[in-house]
């Protein structure tokens, strides 16, 4: 990709990522945001305005504090705390736990979608099979899958002890997901 391609792809980006005129931003976390971020470059306006929502608790409403914020990083325990706080609040969100890891954790999925996509999600998971193993589908079954099933995009981060921000930044971003109104979400 050239550099001007990806200058002009941010740029659209960063246009259809303005906070929705109606909806409330959380004024505290812009402020904050903005002092913990040493240059201007990097930050982004895709971060820089959570909103705030009066039925879905935000991450700081559960943790205590913003994520991002020095010196805080997130118990594993509390990470899964505020998924499961999140799903207990919103229709967008199913929590599903997988198995353990070998220290007796829990491994989950967090799914995020429209009420809708959670509601309809097994089938939609059968379908996607389906789709991955197509022998036995005439071209017209195939196309009909395709026409009523959803893509399911997946993003993973803190595989490894060391990796601290994706887990963080996870939680931040399936809020952003379920209560942000912006023409990009």
């Amino acid at each position: 990709m050239s550099r001007r391609l990806a200058v002009v792809l941010f740029v659209v980006f960063a246009v259809l990522s303005t906070a929705s005129p109606a909806q409330t931003m959380d004024p505290d976390y812009a402020a904050r945001v903005k002092d913990w971020t040493t240059k201007p470059e990097f930050i982004s306006p895709l971060v820089d305005h959570p909103p705030a929502s009066a039925g879905v608790p935000s991450p700081k409403d559960v943790l205590g504090h913003h994520i991002g914020a020095p010196k805080q990083l997130t118990y594993y325990a509390d990470v899964l705390r505020y998924y499961d706080t999140l799903a207990a609040h919103s229709g967008r969100v199913k929590v599903l736990r997988i198995g353990k890891t070998e220290e007796g954790r829990d491994s989950v999925i967090v799914f995020v979608g429209s009420e809708d996509s959670i509601a309809h999600l097994d089938e939609n998971r059968r379908n996607l099979a389906r789709l991955a193993d197509p022998r036995g589908l005439t071209d017209a079954e195939a196309h009909a899958l395709i026409a009523k099933t959803k893509p399911i995009y997946t993003l993973s981060g803190g595989l490894h002890s060391a990796e601290l921000g994706p887990p963080e930044m996870l939680m931040e971003l399936a809020y952003r997901l379920v209560t942000e109104d912006s023409p990009l979400i």
